[in-house]
């Protein structure tokens, strides 16, 4: 049995016994669980195998991340496509040839149909990873590391090292900060980034970020629309270039982040970490304060479940934080 900040028991226990679950979310329509399998591109439901993508494997490769739309319509994926045939699943573990986002509709018996490919960039293997995530107006938001080329996050016309916010087809979502700038990308929200692999909404509406950092400074960012997260550092730093809220001297390796449930006292987000494989409440407005663990295993991604419960994925399954008696 463990504890909570606030005193609170609770109990660990899996979900699904699964391969690399890097990806998963809950159906926000009947909160129904979703997963990918990293290393073999497969997407599963209620025990289901629903899909199978070819994916490349390494170095930050693989079957990334899924979302799901607010009305249950359509599943999201960022994978990464490996060279050769991507429609052959025996194409697993080639070299990489692009990182890519694919709508897919989910149908009422919980299968998927129509794959539509809405973004593809080309993709080196390292600081490929990403994340994609619906926002609270509906907006997909999709995250792209610096492709390993640092100059990539400073140039507002490459989708590299940014976050970009688009509509479901695709397209430039209205309202976007750079639509009609000179040879800028219209889908960018915010840039300056190295290798953001994950992002997340405060229930008062703040957009949270954690960037991997170079060798440590692993950082927590509010992410806002236009602002420039200062990747690759200047000297002296840039006009305008927004600090982190936390920055982390240790390698974390940030891979999922989720606002917290709601304990008693300070923090304002779940953090679980690659090389860390802790979940840690971090408090975003005392920088000088030292992060609490909650558990140990959390490697992978941590979202808050629609039951109010924590969820959280590393190499065995999905497992949950639930309450103890």
């Amino acid at each position: 049995m463990l504890a909570s900040p606030d005193g609170t028991s609770f109990r660990v226990e899996r979900i699904v016994g699964a391969a690399i679950p890097a990806a998963f979310t809950f159906n926000p329509v009947d909160s129904r669980l979703w997963y990918g399998e990293l290393e073999n591109g497969r997407i599963f439901s209620e025990g289901r195998e629903r899909w199978d993508f070819a994916v490349s494997t390494g170095g930050e490769s693989g079957l990334e991340s899924v979302t799901i739309s607010a009305d249950g319509r359509y599943l999201v994926v960022y994978l990464s496509v490996p060279k050769g045939d991507p429609q052959d699943p025996k194409s697993d573990g080639g070299e990489g040839l692009a990182s890519r986002v694919v709508r897919l509709t989910i149908a009422s018996d919980g299968s998927l149909a129509d794959p539509r490919t809405i973004l593809e960039v080309p993709s080196t293997g390292i600081h490929n990873a990403g994340s994609v995530a619906f926002g609270p107006e509906g907006a997909l938001y999709v995250n792209i590391g610096d492709n390993g080329d640092f100059g990539e996050s400073q140039d507002l016309g490459s989708p590299f090292g940014k976050i970009l916010r688009i509509t479901p087809d695709g397209a430039p979502e209205p309202g976007n900060p750079f639509t009609g700038r000179d040879g800028a990308d219209a889908r960018v929200w915010a840039y300056g980034i190295r290798n953001t692999t994950a992002f997340t909404w405060l229930a008062d509406g703040r957009m949270i970020g954690a960037d991997n950092g170079d060798t440590g400074d692993d950082e927590v960012n509010r992410i806002v629309a236009g602002a420039n997260y200062g990747w690759p550092p200047a000297t002296p730093p840039r006009p305008g270039d927004t600090a982190p809220l936390r920055v982390f001297p240790m390698t974390i390796a940030p891979a999922g982040i989720a606002p917290q449930p709601g304990f008693s006292g300070e923090g304002d987000v779940l953090l679980c970490g690659f090389v860390s494989r802790r979940m840690l409440l971090v408090d975003l407005d005392d920088p000088a304060s030292s992060p609490l663990e909650i558990v140990d295993g959390c490697s992978l991604r941590v979202v808050l479940a629609p039951d109010g419960t924590i969820a959280f994925s590393n190499e065995d399954g999905v497992w949950r934080l639930r309450p103890g008696e």
